[in-house]
């Protein structure tokens, strides 16, 4: 049942993004307290059409059942036609982070991926999680494969999981799905015969436990000596069970196959390994790098909020060709931003309050858009 009115909760998540640069337009596509809660952005198909997960809602949303599964999976296409692939609750937790599986893992190869809870509430966040498949042709979700027990930070427990995605085409991790899990402090690497096996436990790695954000093949903007490379993205001497370590700056680890470099590579904040490349028809900035500066909001570790609006304090960074960063566009609300290009588009969604911890259950989520207004 919904505790806040809704002209409140419109006044609270007021849309105020501006665009900083000329030929260059902003406008709500799916505005607050319409229908999504929590948006995780995937991917943009090559006819237009955006998928994307939300930790909400319930199948009853007016009803919060606290250990029942919540969200689904959207689809929604460049002329604006929205459908979404399951009804919410379809596993214990939730869908998110979803990524299509390239022809390299064997016959899954197009299958959609997510990680998951094994059992729902806030207490299945904290416990034992999956990976979950779905084919289009039959979107019901199955359990891949369960996440095994490693290492003793956290107990063992593979709670809180992540991933790197799909190990990239002539690299080691070729066929491989990466993931990795932030109670325990495990990096997890799954092969196509449901194998899933501790790649890296870190705390043996570092001899104390970094906490794995984020996985992933660093963009041209890391520079050429990073460029292409596999990065873990951690906090040292984190551990899951304290509060939010207070900042979003991160160590960069560079993976090279079985082998994990300790010294860091870099020290970045987090926005930095979501950096995304416009494409060509993106204006004058085809070629440059976009990323967030999520301000002062921190839901990456913690998600509580004292009550009213968040600060408008997010904003996206343009770093062009020669190394240089730009303010982009300013006026977000932070807690979680993504973006996603589609040729003159780009596409911002706006998690603010997070549905999952079973303390916030408002449609306040929302997703916007950049467009070229002269294209390339």
């Amino acid at each position: 049942m919904s505790t806040v009115p809704h002209d409140q909760l419109m006044a609270e998540c007021a849309y105020k993004m501006r665009v900083l640069d000329p030929g260059f337009a902003g406008r709500i596509v799916i505005d607050a307290g319409e229908f999504l809660y929590d948006p995780i952005l995937g991917w943009v198909e090559e006819d237009g059409t955006l998928y994307f997960s939300d930790h909400g809602p319930q199948k009853d949303p007016a009803n919060w059942v606290p250990y029942q599964g919540h969200g689904t999976i959207h689809r929604l296409t460049r002329a604006g036609t929205r459908s979404r692939l399951f009804e919410p609750g379809a596993v214990p937790g939730m869908p998110y982070l979803i990524r299509r599986a390239p022809a390299e893992f064997g016959d899954w190869g197009g299958d959609i991926f997510f990680p998951g809870q094994a059992k729902g509430g806030r207490e299945g966040a904290l416990s034992g999680h999956r990976l979950y498949r779905v084919n289009e042709d039959r979107p019901e979700p199955e359990t891949f494969v369960d996440i095994p027990h490693a290492g003793t930070t956290g107990g063992g427990t593979p709670g809180a999981m992540m991933i790197g995605g799909f190990g990239r085409k002539g690299t080691a991790h070729e066929g491989t799905y990466l993931c990795q899990t932030m109670m325990n402090c495990v990096i997890y690497q799954i092969t196509p015969d449901r194998r899933c096996t501790p790649l890296f436990i870190l705390e043996e790695v570092f001899g104390k436990p970094v906490m794995p954000y984020f996985v992933f093949y660093a963009p041209p903007v890391w520079g050429p000596e990073l460029a292409g490379k596999l990065l873990l993205g951690g906090m040292p001497d984190v551990s899951f069970e304290v509060d939010d370590p207070g900042h979003n700056v991160l160590s960069y680890y560079v993976i090279d196959g079985d082998k994990i470099d300790t010294e860091p590579a870099a020290r970045r904040d987090i926005g930095w390994a979501m950096a995304e490349v416009a494409p060509p028809e993106f204006g004058p900035y085809g070629g440059h790098t976009f990323l967030f500066d999520f301000g002062a909001t921190n839901f990456m570790h913690v998600s509580k909020a004292k009550p009213g609006p968040l600060p408008y304090d997010s904003k996206i960074l343009r770093v062009d060709p020669d190394g240089n960063t730009h303010v982009f566009a300013d006026g977000l609300q932070g807690g979680w931003n993504e973006l996603r290009f589609d040729r003159d588009r780009m596409y911002i969604s706006c998690l603010r309050r997070s549905f999952s911890t079973g303390e916030y259950h408002e449609a306040d989520g929302s997703l916007y858009e950049i467009r070229a207004t002269d294209p390339r």
